[in-house]
């Protein structure tokens, strides 16, 4: 199970699936443009919002350079200055979380350096979410393993020895209130890369409670698949318009898309069931007409012996099943039949 850090949310493998709205930095550096999200994102019906917090200066060094799919969309070759230019500032992060709660909509938010990590437990948000670029974080991991503060791993770009090994330290630091995303770290993933085959093993190797995935393809059904494959965290990008300028909107949804990619999930989580057959009463009605009883062939004279040229199968199924024809082999009739009449035990002698 997971729990958030009130108690309030708590998530396991029976509950509803628990989606998250990625907003992130599509914000593009505008508080006014962030809180529009709050009211779009509470609309769409997803359970939770994420922004990041971020200083530049606390995140990556001057003339860095940026990754192949910030340059593409951005046109900068300097990551400094694009992320320089997308930051929320502590108390914008602030006024958005008390916002949420006003809407009641659970906030949760990604930190990038200590002190970002502080000032977030210090407001006490639901959840915590590292990124896949912080995975090997030790830092930050320490940190939150120290403080007991519920958190979701996203394990995009780590191999298996490095997902073990981060578990294990929080395992073993007494920490297991975490839950841990599978990830592909593409902006947008193809859909054949993303091996959501995979979660199932996740499970099993990183020892969390609940699993996830975080989605970084453009399409709106990989949730749901997700979901059947166990993920009780789903994750994805939003944003207003694919056509906004900024390294992340390309690999988002925009709001009528995410809207279906919720309703996807609902639906999976719908249609799941659990691992038994079982017959609904409206199947078992449908059984009674769609199944076949047992009759004879042709007609037939008293005293006939059964063979297998005199069955035949007729719906509904209202005498003896097709499964029960063994039974009346070989068995000698006690009076004359009628073509297509339905067989009884009755009728054969003893």
């Amino acid at each position: 199970m997971f729990i958030s850090k009130s108690n309030e949310i708590k998530i396991d493998d029976e509950s509803r699936c628990f989606v998250i709205a990625e907003v992130g930095i599509n914000h593009n550096g505008s508080l006014k443009e962030a809180l529009k999200y709050l009211d779009l994102v509470k609309r769409i019906g997803a359970d939770a919002i994420k922004f990041q917090l971020f200083k530049a200066e606390s995140l990556l060094k001057k003339g860095t350079p940026t990754a192949k799919y910030q340059k593409d969309l951005t046109n900068s070759d300097d990551q400094f200055s694009l992320l320089k230019s997308l930051e929320l500032n502590f108390e914008e992060i602030k006024s958005l979380f008390l916002k949420s709660k006003e809407i009641n909509l659970n906030f949760v938010c990604t930190p990038f350096d200590l002190e970002s990590l502080d000032f977030l437990m210090a407001l006490e948000i639901p959840f915590l979410k590292l990124s896949s670029g912080d995975f090997d974080n030790i830092f930050l991991h320490k940190r939150i393993i120290e403080k007991k503060y519920p958190v979701i791993l996203s394990t995009g770009m780590a191999n298996e020895s490095e997902i073990k090994k981060i578990t294990k330290e929080y395992l073993e630091g007494g920490h297991n209130n975490f839950a841990i995303l599978h990830c592909t770290s593409l902006y947008p993933a193809p859909v054949e890369e993303v091996n959501l085959a995979y979660i199932k093993k996740l499970k099993i190797i990183s020892r969390a409670g609940i699993v996830g995935y975080s989605d970084h393809t453009t399409n709106k059904i990989t949730g749901a698949l997700a979901y059947l494959q166990g993920s009780q965290i789903i994750e994805k990008h939003i944003t207003f318009s694919n056509d906004l300028v900024g390294p992340d909107h390309k690999a988002s949804l925009n709001p009528d898309d995410f809207k279906d990619f919720v309703l996807n999930i609902r639906y999976a989580q719908k249609a799941k069931g659990e691992e038994k057959k079982t017959l609904t009463n409206e199947e078992k009605a449908v059984k009674k007409v769609a199944r076949k009883s047992l009759v004879y062939s042709q007609n037939l004279e008293e005293g006939t012996k059964i063979e297998l040229k005199h069955l035949g199968a007729l719906r509904p199924s209202s005498g003896l099943q097709i499964s029960e024809f063994n039974t009346v082999l070989n068995k000698s009739l006690k009076r004359s039949v009628k073509k297509n009449e339905v067989i009884n035990f009755s009728d054969f002698k003893n």
